[in-house]
């Protein structure tokens, strides 16, 4: 029996930096592009989609 991968993608639509978790944040609070996500994001879907890695589930 062969375990299936699940991938949770949930879209960037309220997607922004608030508050640094981290180093690699410092600096970055609201600098982040929400266009450039849904874009990115989009592209990743497509490409799971296409390989059949990813069905939609509508909420």
């Amino acid at each position: 029996m062969t375990d299936s991968v699940r991938i949770l993608m949930c879209a960037p639509q309220h997607y922004d930096v608030d508050y640094v978790i981290n180093p690699w944040m410092e600096g970055n609070i609201r600098r982040s592009s929400r266009d450039r996500a849904q874009d990115q994001w989009n592209q990743l879907y497509t490409i799971l989609k296409d390989q059949r890695m990813c069905s939609s589930t509508p909420i």
